[in-house]
């Protein structure tokens, strides 16, 4: 476990199973067995280190240590990850369910795709390269 973790920050200890709280030792005991359960080999510290310093916030959202008391995690039916790859972008998506929520997901996703359609629609129009087109895209030819 990293020295100084998210866990060991902790002022009060997390609830035992029976919803007690436990003692100083007890929780320390508790705490590392989980750590040792969630190890990360070896030879996936670059990736992690990598996912931190390129997208700090997705990695302290999805690795917060509370996240499956608030949220259903997959395999859960209505939580899920898609990724896809194209020519021109990749898409990493996370879907997870609020505990008890009745909404559907479909409303955030259609306000993020229209705001992505809004942003490829203005690089579209954007020139490319400094060339506005005509006699500057001409003199380069000639």
């Amino acid at each position: 476990a990293p020295p100084g973790g998210a866990m060991a920050a902790a002022a009060v200890a997390p609830p035992a199973a029976g919803g007690q709280q436990l003692g100083r030792e007890e929780a320390g005991a508790e705490e590392k067995a989980a750590f040792a359960a969630l190890e990360v080999p070896p030879s996936m510290l670059p990736f992690a280190a990598f996912l931190f310093a390129r997208f700090p916030a997705v990695f302290l959202a999805l690795g917060s240590p509370g996240l499956d008391s608030e949220f259903e995690l997959p395999p859960a039916e209505k939580s899920f990850s898609v990724i896809e790859e194209t020519g021109d972008f990749k898409l990493v998506q996370v879907v997870l369910r609020r505990r008890g929520a009745a909404g559907s997901w479909l409303g955030p996703r259609s306000r993020h795709a229209r705001q992505a359609q809004k942003e490829l629609q203005e690089e579209a129009k954007a020139p490319r390269f400094g060339l506005t087109g005509g006699a500057s895209a001409s003199a380069g030819a000639a």
